[in-house]
């Protein structure tokens, strides 16, 4: 299965502030209403970042008291999509590390699918029996590979997702799954039609098809072919930020605990206000101003000018350079 641990450690490194999201997202668990929560924002919002925070809160490296639906072990899976990296926005690839992080949750589900008889489809699995005392056997079935040949994504979802989930809430199992894919935007490069986006909302398109307890937390840039092909956009990260909530400026003022006051809020706010609540901004701006600080005489004017660097790296496409 792909590790996602280095990016998820790169992502969260300085993390600041975002509890006003965690709220909306908890109140979406909560509520139990909508199979899909999709959060979009642009480029540098922090989307991934707050779906690798999710990841270290289900591992229970951060503490979610006031989020009781995020706490740990409440994420089944997490997937994050790369542009660069096939391997991540491959459907086929996706399904099979879902299905396989889902046997290894629930033997149910482990043994429904060792059942499937469909030539297409390898799985290899091992089953230890003993006994821990007396009358007490132990079963325990691991599925070492899964392998889905040719098959479309529809069909492989179908056979290693669907219907082993629907022998699992056969039984006494009531739990939420929770899946979380980020920056789904990023999967539309692997195939115009045969993607992610595509797989997901057929995935998600009607109730009966899932059990009402599978539950899908996606990131996205507020990219159309995402946004008409999922739905809107539950949360936006501009958009639907609250006035009196400002998590770039908390950011900043925490990277620059090193200067005294008032230069460390003035220069805190020098930035939120230059990069308009983009985290990637503050990142660059930030990492210049703390090398090069003994030079940073006109804070207003070194903002204005990494700002202006800023947006032609990302305009051009140029995201290495920052």
């Amino acid at each position: 299965m792909i590790n996602h641990s280095d990016l998820i450690a790169e992502r969260t490194k300085d993390f600041t502030g975002r509890e006003w999201v965690f709220h909306k997202i908890n109140a979406w668990l909560e509520r139990d209403e909508s199979r899909v929560f999709l959060l979009t924002g642009g480029p540098g919002s922090g989307k991934s970042a707050l779906a690798a925070r999710l990841v270290q809160i289900s591992q229970g490296e951060v503490a979610a008291e006031a989020w009781p639906h995020l706490s740990k072990g409440r994420l089944t899976f997490a997937h994050f999509c790369q542009a660069q990296n096939d391997r991540t926005i491959n459907p086929l690839r996706f399904i099979e590390a879902l299905s396989r992080q889902l046997a290894d949750c629930h033997q149910a589900f482990a043994k429904e699918l060792i059942r499937i008889n469909d030539r297409q489809i390898i799985i290899n699995s091992t089953q230890t029996i003993g006994t821990a005392a007396p009358g007490a056997e132990i079963k325990n079935l691991v599925i070492e590979s899964l392998h889905l040949g040719n098959l479309s994504a529809r069909h492989a979802f179908d056979q290693v997702i669907r219907r082993p989930l629907e022998q699992l809430y056969k039984t006494d199992f009531k739990e939420t799954i929770l899946i979380l894919v980020d920056a789904l935007d990023e999967a539309l490069t692997y195939d115009s039609d045969n993607n992610m986006v595509t797989l997901l909302k057929h995935a998600t398109d009607h109730s009966q098809d899932l059990p009402g307890q599978v539950r899908f937390l996606l990131t996205s840039r507020p990219d159309p072919r995402v946004t008409q092909t999922i739905g809107k956009a539950s949360l936006n990260l501009i958009d639907n930020a609250p006035d009196n909530v400002n998590d770039v400026r908390a950011y900043a003022y925490r990277r620059l605990n090193a200067l005294p006051e008032p230069q460390r809020g003035e220069l805190a706010g020098r930035v939120e206000a230059s990069g308009k609540g983009n985290f990637l901004y503050a990142r660059y701006v930030l990492e210049n101003l703390l090398a090069n600080m003994s030079q940073a005489k006109d804070l207003a004017w070194c903002c204005r000018m990494d700002w202006m660097t800023f947006t032609a790296n990302s305009s051009s496409g140029n995201w290495a350079a920052i």
